[in-house]
């Protein structure tokens, strides 16, 4: 890992003031879209993700989520409903995910186990 500064930063002493960078080697890289292709193939064919989640749907972009969040809330005022969004700006998102979580979420979807180990092996190392 290479750590690089972020640019005007104010207070370098704080960790969010850096880039943390991974070099992975070129065969690390193109195993990884290997894998992520079969993978979201595999989602995609036996539909186990919904559809209101846009993230990782082929077709589905920034836009669709837009829409589909005017849609509801228009539905709703014009049901005569109180309506509130809460939006996350969700920043490191993948710096801070939980492994374990996500290891049990592939099993639980009948993923096989040599897969699992796999996501396992490179999110740990």
């Amino acid at each position: 890992m290479v750590i690089i500064p972020k640019p005007a930063k104010p207070n370098y002493s704080l960790p969010k003031a850096y880039y943390p960078i991974f070099l992975l080697e070129c065969c690390g890289k193109l195993l990884e879209k290997i894998i992520n292709k079969h993978v979201l193939s595999d989602i995609h064919h036996y539909n186990i993700l919904l559809s209101i989640q846009f993230g990782s749907h082929n077709y589905y972009c920034a836009v669709d989520a837009a829409l589909c969040l005017v849609h509801n809330t228009q539905a709703a005022i014009w049901a005569g409903l109180v309506v509130s969004v809460i939006l996350f700006d969700i920043q490191g998102f993948f710096d801070n995910i939980n492994i374990v979580q996500v290891i049990y979420i592939f099993c639980n979807l009948s993923f096989p186990p040599t897969l699992c180990n796999w996501i396992q092996s490179f999110l740990l190392e």
